[in-house]
């Protein structure tokens, strides 16, 4: 194995040249790396090595000059010099790309200057006189946006916002569609005072405030169509329940009319025949009443010109629903109960009370009548009645034993209103 001394010159120049350099990078890596907090024996390492390597040029140089002479100062191998200032080199870069990672993780201000620059928020401190203090790469490429140029001024801020487009308090939109809520706060730190802009980034809660409002509209405007169908559900309800009253009617003149003529033909007592005149003219008396108040529809007094053409006494006790919506309810109920207890029951009397209570109002009906067989299962007329009052925001229910009983709990009318 060649030593140092007997290489080629070039060679011996090339490592001194090499060991040079190596030096010369050792050194700079130790101060930029230098820490006075590290352990001793690390900096005693340190210093060593890079004396072992200055130590090391010189023998290298002198022995380079004395080759004449016939003196060797480093009788080693060629490559075990490579070789160690190989690893010097290495460790000398390990140890600086060691503390450059650590020096990051410090609180510096170079650190702290770092963070407050990579912030997602664009942040600004102005003094007392409305200069800039500090203030970060997010406001400063925020207000070119909106002013088109650097920030200088606080008035000059709030002149650019004046001129900006807004959606809602606080809230501005720029022209890349990105929306910011904006917001200023005074901060003291010991006698001195400054005031905090913020600009948070609410594009996303924004573009979902947008979303929300036009589900509802399309809500209003789905609520708007259920209520004018209801209406219309409800007319058609009335409508049912006076063709029942007329059919009922009808049936009544029809079995009137049988009668009479049974009796014409058979020859009955006198009796029979009266009781089936009776029928008669309370059909006739009700088609009367209809065709001298034919604008009475849907009211109290036609109710009760129906029922009183059916044979049906009504008793009222307390005052009329206050409201169209709380009338109309209650007449459909009263109809409905009116044509179960004459077709069912063989009632000629119909009770209904009504009281007031904080939230609205309670609404009992019942007759005199024979009571139901079996429990009553909303159908036909009773369910469409459940129904309006509960999108009336009321409640129904129904008692079958051992008296019949229909309670509605109704809400104020003016509870509803508003």
């Amino acid at each position: 194995m060649t030593i140092f001394p007997e290489c080629a010159p070039f060679e011996r120049l090339c490592f001194l040249l090499g060991l040079f350099l190596t030096l010369c990078l050792s050194a700079m890596l130790l101060v930029l790396s230098f820490d006075p907090r590290r352990r001793r024996h690390t900096l005693v390492l340190d210093f060593s090595l890079i004396a072992a390597l200055f130590l090391l040029l010189t023998a290298g140089t002198m022995d380079h000059r004395q080759e004449a002479e016939g003196v060797v100062w480093l009788p080693l191998p060629i490559w075990t010099l490579w070789n160690l200032i190989i690893l010097v080199l290495l460790y000398y870069l390990t140890t600086c790309a060691v503390y450059l990672h650590l020096d990051r993780q410090k609180l510096t201000r170079s650190s702290i200057k770092r963070a407050f620059d990579n912030l997602p928020a664009a942040v600004c401190y102005f003094t007392s006189d409305g200069l800039v203090q500090m203030c970060n790469l997010q406001m400063h490429r925020l207000y070119r946006v909106i002013g088109g140029r650097d920030l200088q001024t606080l008035d000059e801020l709030r002149t650019a916002l004046a001129g900006s487009r807004t959606a809602g308090s606080s809230v501005y939109l720029l022209p890349d569609g990105s929306a910011w809520h904006y917001t200023e706060s005074p901060v003291t730190v010991g006698k001195n005072s400054y005031l905090e802009v913020l600009f948070t980034d609410v594009t996303q809660l924004h573009a979902k405030r947008l979303e929300l409002e036009a589900q509802n509209e399309q809500l209003r405007e789905i609520s708007r169509s259920l209520k004018t169908l209801s209406d219309n559900v409800l007319t058609m309800t009335r409508e049912r329940e006076l063709l029942n009253y007329k059919i009922l009617l009808h049936d009544q003149m029809g079995a009137g009319l049988l009668a009479v003529r049974q009796c014409l033909r058979q020859g009955k007592k006198t009796e029979d025949f009266d009781a089936a005149i009776r029928l008669w003219k309370k059909a006739v008396r009700l088609i009367q009443d209809d065709n001298e108040h034919p604008d009475a529809s849907n009211s109290y007094s036609e109710f009760l010109q129906d029922a009183k053409a059916l044979g049906l006494r009504i008793i009222l006790k307390g005052g009329l629903p206050h409201g169209r919506e709380a009338l109309e309810i209650f007449l459909v109920a009263m109809r409905e109960c009116a044509t179960n207890c004459v077709r069912y029951a063989e009632s000629t009397e119909l009770y209904a009370e009504i009281s007031r209570t904080d939230g609205g109002m309670d609404v009992r009906i019942t007759n005199n009548g024979k009571p139901p067989r079996a429990e009553i299962v909303p159908g036909g007329g009773l369910a469409n009645l459940q129904r309006y009052v509960a999108r009336a925001g009321g409640r129904m229910q129904i008692q079958s034993l051992p008296f019949f009983e229909l309670t509605l709990q109704l809400p104020d009318q003016e509870e509803r209103a508003e």
